[in-house]
């Protein structure tokens, strides 16, 4: 995959900086560092493996190893620990939350899709502007 980076970030990524890891790394020095390709570049010169959050949980699954550090968002340990029952992941500290994550629910998509709301409204050239990354990003999902 080629990766395309912007002036964004995610506050998650963000925050998980090579010390922590190195400390973590002190505590499990076994353990494999994994880091989504969102994470700072500090912290991805530590990395064993960088890679998508599906190829996190596909590398941990098929290794050989049984011990990670995980950086990125938390929700990814349950999946993790679904597939690798007898394998251990550690994250890099306690901001490794979003809440904003957390608000997209099966119910709440649901809801979206019966009601058909909540309705946003946008001008014509931010509808187009921000159009145009979604349709590049599924014509490369669907390469």
């Amino acid at each position: 995959k080629h990766f395309i980076f912007n002036d964004g970030f995610c506050h998650v990524h963000k925050s998980i900086h090579k010390e922590d890891i190195l400390k973590a790394k002190e505590v499990h020095p076994e353990a494999m560092v994994l880091a989504h390709p969102e994470c700072t570049p500090d912290t991805l010169s530590v990395a064993d493996f960088i890679g998508s959050t599906s190829q996190i949980i596909d590398y941990a699954t098929s290794s050989e190893k049984n011990s990670f550090i995980i950086c990125t968002e938390m929700g990814i340990f349950y999946e993790l620990m679904q597939k690798n029952p007898e394998k251990k992941f550690y994250s890099v500290g306690h901001r490794q939350f979003c809440p904003n994550m957390k608000k997209v629910n099966l119910e709440n998509v649901l809801e979206s899709l019966e009601k058909m709301a909540p309705e946003i409204e946008l001008d014509e050239e931010l509808r187009e502007s921000a159009r145009k990354p979604l349709k590049r990003m599924l014509e490369l999902a669907a390469n």
